[in-house]
């Protein structure tokens, strides 16, 4: 496991400060709700809101904005979570291989009694370790913040878990696209662009799709769709939130592994 732990070791100060973030996204989000609690225009101005846009940011029929499910759905585990997890990972993953191979590092790696085969591997892991321990940490930092400030009414807990795991295995698969393009490719840039472009589109075809009248299973393809269709914060836990997403992270990351056995380093 050296490289994993060399993969992991390089990262710990950018770890911290990316906990601080979360931190101070929990502590901002709930110590607002208390301000909006029970107001119940804000429902009225959710109602008049395109389907689109209602879909993009989680709303729910039958579940107030001015709850806590509602409110926590709407304003962290829709937009401002899974957007802060999505640049971690593909931020992490872009720098992985692709990231090594533009700094000369990963040459210089594959000069010791190392095979290709483990180095991705074990990038790919550091990569999974990285963004599952801040969505671990998120949660630790969540609960007691949001008891704090009654946020946690009428929120199941065990929904709460897997809404922040359906975030984070919706950042793992767009972290494992951008590690992918970046062992095909030898190139970070590339691998940023390819799966930024992927996530803005998911999120917006997400929205247009939940406003018209396609067949349900052409929207169970959009990877957004799995963490947005339900409020799993008023519903309860649900494995398409983030199984499908897990498994698809493990396949488009072995996808690459071919063609990063047989090219040549740049």
């Amino acid at each position: 496991m050296t490289v994993l732990r060399y993969f992991l070791r390089d990262r710990r100060k950018s770890a911290f400060w990316w906990a601080l973030g979360f931190f101070a996204l929990a502590a901002f989000t709930c110590a607002f709700y208390p301000s909006i609690k029970g107001q119940q225009d804000l429902d009225q101005v959710v109602k008049d809101l395109p389907p689109a846009v209602q879909a993009m940011f989680g709303f729910e029929s039958g579940i107030s904005l001015s709850s806590a499910p509602g409110y926590l759905q709407a304003r962290m585990f829709a937009s401002l979570y899974p957007i802060l997890l999505l640049v971690l990972a593909i931020g992490t993953g872009a720098g992985a291989i692709g990231g090594n191979e533009e700094d000369g590092g990963l040459e210089l790696l594959l000069s010791n009694p190392i095979s290709r085969l483990r180095v991705q591997a074990e990038q790919f892991s550091g990569l999974a370790v990285v963004v599952f321990v801040q969505g671990l940490l998120f949660c630790a930092f969540l609960l007691p913040l949001a008891a704090a400030f009654g946020a946690l009414d009428g929120v199941s807990i065990a929904g709460l878990v897997a809404a922040a795991a359906g975030g984070v295995t919706l950042a793992l698969l767009h972290g494992s696209l951008a590690f992918a393009v970046g062992s095909w490719t030898g190139r970070r840039s590339i691998a940023i662009g390819v799966s930024s472009a992927v996530a803005a589109a998911g999120y917006l075809a997400q929205g247009l799709l939940a406003a018209t009248d396609v067949p349900g299973a052409i929207r169970d393809l959009t990877p957004w769709y799995w963490l947005l269709h339900e409020n799993l914060l008023a519903r309860g836990p649900n494995l398409s939130s983030w199984l499908p997403a897990l498994v698809a992270s493990f396949l488009v990351a072995a996808a690459s592994t071919p063609r990063f056995l047989s090219r040549d380093l740049r």
